[in-house]
């Protein structure tokens, strides 16, 4: 269970940054922190430890922050360290997320280094962070990055004064963004920071949040799943308007019943309590969007007509609404409940409404809102990257360890552990995203006749929205784009309005090439592979979207060679998934 905070936490820290060359060297790095009058400069990993063990007695060198670290300061730290170090490889931890590096330890000194991620918390490029918080000493605008290598040589004064830069202007931010918070510490990231300041400041003592059993947290957890993404309809279309649902999951925090008690098994459905229940489902009426879904390891998310799973009772209640046959196996139900988080949604909102967007509590308050409930589900199982002998890899494996091979040259593996997360109520995060897609659904089910697409909190339609569900409030649909349309797939689309053509493709965002009347389906495709082409030849190392360091390292050691990105990008495919509904109903152009 999660209690009220009755101490507030005290932390200090220092900044880094690095710049290196073509090829992936180093060239030089800063470090800074609240307490130096100007940057230390080092120029190689070797003497950044050294001066860390130096210093390890103070506060200030035991965590230390990048801007994107986890993808590329601290991967080329670790890259360097795991290749060129003979020496205490056992007690270096990575912690990853997918493949995504979260912080990296070194455990060797007498008090553990942590390397951690602002990119986690502040989730913006430090150029747009700059704009937003206008530190005293921001990054340097039109800085040549391309010749980074010669002015390191011949301009040595304009090369730190860029790098010195990014490492003030980012410790600025961060003091900014801890003062605004009115905290006195950084987050790791920006979920830990809402669950941090939920407990100290908006849970009432009284409420008592229960963790469930094993059993219960696997049963419940099946239930659980993202935001609803479908292409409806594929094809192209004179006209089409986008609308997004404001806030919709703090909206839905602000005013869903959450459980305040331990589970009960039933064997029945009982309808009025918030629960969970193993069901069989068919949906007869297929002139509507399915309801339910299934997870699928190729395709993800996949709504369908008739199935098996376990789902929490807002969507089952919605589909008996709807006449959906359901047959009841088993389940958990909470016969206590209180809306919980009305006040942190309402603190947050209105903090919204008081600043400009200009503002950066306006983005932090919007960060705040959005990211607490997903904290609820934060998994007991990680994985670590550690580097193994062969003897110390087979012993592992034998014993049955989870372990599988991450890099052979290097011998690291990735090991699965596991730690009690007392705050993983799995049951919180389940309720929210559950009653997020039953919202989206009534939009979906309004226009069953002219949606296009859907993704998580948006709908796409080919009429204008009725404008009594348009509005600024919490829960209202917004107007944002309007235009040609066309759809290939899910995260597949272009909106053309002739004046700010928006291409989106798997987080992948681009003007068009071609005026916006001569843009067709075909050459989309086109222009999508060529943008994914650049992305895998692009020169400067810095525009990589590195994962994990031996992705870097690749990159380092074959940069320029055709195919060197292949793991990284992929290439346009054909869309892998669509639903049958709407298929009969397509107007082409």
């Amino acid at each position: 269970m999660i209690k009220v905070l009755k101490k507030e936490r005290k932390e200090v820290h220092s900044v880094l940054d690095i710049e290196t060359g073509k090829k992936g060297n180093l060239l030089a790095m800063s470090i800074f922190n609240n307490k130096l009058e100007k940057p230390i400069h080092f120029y190689s990993w070797s003497e950044l430890l050294d001066f860390l063990q130096e210093n390890n007695e103070d506060n200030y060198y035991r965590k230390i922050f990048a801007h994107n670290g986890g993808g590329f300061d601290w991967v080329h730290l670790f890259s360097w360290y795991f290749e060129d170090s003979k020496e205490e490889n056992d007690k270096v931890e990575i912690i990853l997320a997918g493949s995504s590096i979260i912080f990296g330890q070194i455990l060797f000194f007498e008090n553990p280094v942590v390397f951690c991620d602002t990119l986690l918390t502040l989730k913006s490029s430090l150029a747009q962070l700059c704009e937003v918080f206008k530190p005293a000493q921001p990054k340097l605008k039109d800085f040549p990055i391309q010749y980074i290598e010669l002015i390191f040589i011949h301009e040595t004064e304009y090369f730190f004064k860029y790098l010195d830069n990014d490492v003030m202007s980012l410790n600025d931010i961060m003091n900014q963004f801890m003062s605004l918070v009115e905290i006195e510490f950084f987050p790791l990231t920006v979920a830990s920071l809402g669950l941090y300041l939920y407990k100290l400041k908006f849970l009432d003592e009284n409420i008592l949040l229960h963790k469930p059993t094993q059993h219960e947290d696997e049963f419940i957890s099946k239930s659980y799943a993202g935001g609803r993404v479908e292409c409806f309809s594929q094809g192209e279309y004179k006209k089409v308007y986008t609308y997004d649902l404001n806030s919709l999951y703090p909206y839905i925090m602000s005013k869903c019943e959450i459980p305040i008690c331990k589970p009960s098994k039933t064997q029945t459905f009982l309808k009025g309590e918030v629960g969970f229940y193993s069901i069989y489902f068919k949906q007869n009426d297929v002139s509507l969007p399915p309801i339910f879904w299934k997870k699928t390891d190729k395709f993800g998310l996949v709504f369908c007509y008739e199935g098996t799973g376990v789902f929490c009772s807002h969507e089952i209640n919605l589909a008996l609404s709807l006449g959906v046959e359901i047959e009841f196996y088993d389940g958990y139900y909470f016969p206590e409940t209180e809306i919980i988080f009305n006040g942190y949604v309402e603190h947050f909102y209105n903090l919204r409404l008081t600043f400009d967007k200009s503002h950066p509590m306006n983005l932090i308050a919007k960060y705040l809102m959005n990211a607490l409930y997903g904290k609820f589900s934060e998994k007991e199982k990680k994985s670590k990257l550690v580097c193994l002998n062969n003897i110390e890899a087979e012993n592992k494996i034998d014993n049955g360890e989870p372990i599988k091979v991450y890099d052979p040259e290097l011998n690291l593996y990735e090991i699965e552990t596991e730690k009690k997360v007392p705050h993983r109520l799995i049951y919180i995060a389940s309720i929210i995203t559950s009653l997020a897609r039953c919202e989206l659904y009534k939009y979906l089910q309004e226009y069953k006749n002219h949606v296009l697409y859907c993704d998580t909190d948006c709908v796409h339609l080919d009429i204008k929205m009725d404008k009594k569900y348009l509005g600024n409030e919490l829960g209202m649909m917004k107007a944002e784009n309007s235009g040609r349309g066309i759809y290939i797939g899910r995260k597949m689309y272009g909106i053309f309005d002739g004046q700010d053509d928006k291409i989106r493709y798997k987080g992948l965002s681009t003007k068009s090439k071609l005026p916006h009347d001569e843009m067709t389906e075909e050459n989309m495709r086109t222009i999508l592979n060529q943008e994914r082409e650049k992305e895998k030849t692009r020169n400067n190392c810095h525009m990589f979207n590195f994962n994990t360091f031996p992705k870097l390292k690749s990159v380092l050691k074959h940069q320029g060679k055709a195919g060197v990105m292949k793991p990284i990008t992929k290439a346009l495919k054909k869309p892998d998934y669509t639903s049958n509904f709407r298929k009969d109903k397509k107007e082409w152009i």
